[in-house]
């Protein structure tokens, strides 16, 4: 309440000071012959005055806090964002089909729960198919999930993670 009292003080103050000073105005239907019209409204300035004292700082704000000088990195580490991962379809069977590669998804009891909208990679398979995704390092594991175009049977879906000891490839058979 005495910051908001604080505040309309301030406001009521910086109004009197800017009445004075405000161009004149026009109405919007006035002419350039016509006289300026102004409109003054009355403002009561609060009887009690609100005393604004500064708060005091907080000392320890954070307390486990380390300064930059003092961070260290280990050796080999990669301020990279992204990541590649290698990716590699065996069409073994040479069936018509459509991959999406997702790392928005779910597992439940019957299959996979899967964000399409979300796809790092959608493209038709006709054969063998290989590519490099470049994916955001938050990203720990994708879905690869394959329809094909001569059948109504369920789509075939497979898991990587990454794993940081190992190189990122993903290999996907069908």
């Amino acid at each position: 309440m005495m910051k908001r009292n604080a505040f309309y003080w301030v406001m009521v103050t910086a109004s009197f000071v800017l009445v004075g000073c405000a161009p004149e105005i026009m109405s919007p239907s006035s002419g350039p012959d016509a006289s300026p019209v102004a409109s003054v409204t009355a403002i009561t300035p609060v009887a009690d005055a609100v005393a604004v004292t500064s708060m005091p700082l907080e000392e320890n704000l954070d307390q486990g806090a380390v300064a930059t000088a003092d961070l260290r990195v280990p050796a080999g580490y990669s301020f990279n964002q992204t990541y590649a991962l290698e990716l590699a379809v065996a069409n073994q069977q040479q069936r018509a089909g459509y991959l999406s590669v997702c790392s928005d998804f779910s597992q439940q009891e019957q299959g996979y729960v899967v964000n399409y909208a979300n796809c790092q990679l959608r493209v038709a398979l006709e054969g063998d198919f290989a590519a490099t995704l470049d994916l955001p390092n938050n990203v720990s594991s994708v879905l690869a999930v394959v329809w094909y175009f001569d059948t109504d049977q369920p789509a075939d879906f497979a898991v990587w993670e990454k794993d940081d000891a190992l190189e990122a490839r993903f290999e996907v058979v069908l």
